[in-house]
């Protein structure tokens, strides 16, 4: 007994919420389904304006709990006050209209147990659609493609290098909270806030799991963060994210396959900024851009940024006036 008491890992589930009153108590029960309850549920209504809030408070939690209510910033801001509140060594952040395989704070726990606690443990998930399929969303592969214990930074990257790459999604991973407090890391207030803290989390994390395990199912809906239009929003994030990992790589101490892999990140997210700003209707800041891929010493990357921005139609773009 005192063996399994020294062993035991604390989890908190932490869990944003806008606006899901058709789907935040089938999220909760999800998480009060599990064949081991989690120690911590802490829920953040972010401003919502149905039913939500309501339903948060009139819901009966099994496990020590807290709903925090606040003027609505974003999901990001909202999970990092639910870090902030977290008791549990290890934070999971879950979305309020997804679901759980009944089996994962239980293999979450042994996984952690197992391989010595690894300062995160990345798993696998599925999409399913809500109603009729949206043909206009890419169904996202969340699946990992490689799994096993990598005590250093370095074995992880070669097998991610080899998968070729991996969902940013912290619903698909869980991590310890000093990983994130030690660093000063948090969310970002803006859209593709998870991408943004991706890469400097992994290369705050020193031993890592991968499970190709199916744990989580990700609700593709109407309104929701993957199936709204883009907007000035979403470019300021994909901004963002290519300025952290120019600064990241400028400031930390890389291998090359480190460096390689960041470098790849930055053209993905150069050519979705092409993109965004093309459906949007926005000028292009070819400064800003630029700047970065030479920073990177890409320069023959940026010829073919510029071939999008010049030739859109053959890329699949339509460019539109706003």
């Amino acid at each position: 007994m005192a063996s399994e008491i020294k062993d035991r890992v604390r989890i908190t589930v932490v869990i944003p919420a806008f606006n899901v009153e058709d789907y935040i108590v089938a999220a909760l029960d999800s998480l009060h389904e599990q064949v081991v309850l989690p120690d911590e549920i802490i829920v953040i209504d972010d401003g919502s304006s149905d039913r939500t809030l309501e339903l948060l408070n009139n819901y009966t939690f099994k496990v020590p709990s807290q709903i925090i209510s606040k003027q609505n910033e974003g999901q990001g801001i909202a999970r990092n006050i639910g870090l902030e509140k977290a008791s549990g060594e290890y934070v999971y952040f879950f979305d309020a209209d997804d679901l759980l395989k009944p089996n994962f704070i239980k293999d979450m726990q042994d996984f952690l147990r197992e391989n010595d606690f690894p300062s995160i443990l990345f798993f696998a998930g599925e999409s399913f659609y809500e109603g009729e399929r949206h043909d206009n969303v890419l169904t996202p592969d969340y699946r990992r493609g490689f799994e096993g214990y990598f005590p250093t930074r370095e074995a992880f990257l070669q097998g991610l290098e080899q998968r070729g790459s991996i969902s940013c999604s912290p619903c698909l991973y869980i991590s310890k909270k000093r990983v994130w407090t030690d660093n000063e890391l948090r969310f970002k207030s803006y859209y593709h806030e998870d991408e943004e803290v991706l890469f400097p989390l992994i290369f705050a994390c020193t031993t890592f799991v991968v499970r190709d395990t199916i744990y989580f199912r990700r609700r593709i809906r109407p309104n929701s963060t993957m199936t709204i239009r883009r907007t000035d929003s979403h470019i300021a994030g994909i901004r963002a994210t290519i300025n952290t990992l120019t600064e990241l790589k400028r400031t930390k101490d890389f291998s090359k396959l480190g460096a390689r892999l960041i470098n790849k990140r930055i053209h993905s997210f150069s050519i979705s900024y092409v993109n965004a700003s093309i459906q949007v209707g926005r000028k292009i800041d070819w400064l800003f851009l630029w700047q970065k891929l030479f920073e990177i010493k890409s320069p023959k990357f940026g010829i073919q940024v510029i071939a999008r921005l010049l030739f859109p139609s053959r890329f699949g773009l339509q460019h539109r006036n706003k």
